[in-house]
């Protein structure tokens, strides 16, 4: 199925009764994994739902879950890169695509290091615009073979 013109909505996501170990800003990774999952949905076609309009009307509907959020060690990740010290971004949820059955998403983006390590910041944004685009690529697939 074309998903031009179809709408979605994405239920708000926040960090309650998640695991994290990270002492920067949390909301700065959730807007992030927020921010690349709409941008990766309208690029195919989809239309954001403006707020204030019943969210039971759109076409497709993902309510994410953060599960975890590590910054990981940037030591561990300098001396023993792709070995420890990874930053974890976990998150779990279900996309709901118009009459079909809830489908089950989870992703886990693990990054592991950068320049003299890298900084936990900018690890931890890439770990959430990677699980957004697995959260858009599966529910994009489930579209189409709609």
């Amino acid at each position: 199925m074309e998903a031009q013109g179809l709408t979605f909505f994405v239920d708000p996501l926040n960090t309650q009764g998640a695991t994290i170990k990270f002492k920067g800003d949390a909301n700065k990774v959730v807007t992030a994994f927020q921010d690349e999952l709409c941008k990766r949905l309208q690029k195919k076609g989809l239309v954001l739902l403006t707020p204030g309009i019943d969210p039971e009307n759109a076409h497709v509907r993902i309510s994410p879950r953060i599960v975890q959020i590590d910054e990981g060690n940037r030591a561990l990740r300098y001396f023993l890169t792709f070995f420890a010290g990874h930053a974890v971004f976990e998150v779990e949820g279900q996309s709901k695509v118009m009459d079909l059955a809830p489908l089950d998403l989870y992703h886990r983006a693990r990054q592991a290091g950068g320049l003299f390590g890298g900084s936990s910041d900018g690890l931890l944004v890439l770990c959430a615009k990677s699980a957004a685009g697995k959260f858009a690529g599966e529910t994009l697939k489930a579209l189409k073979n709609r």
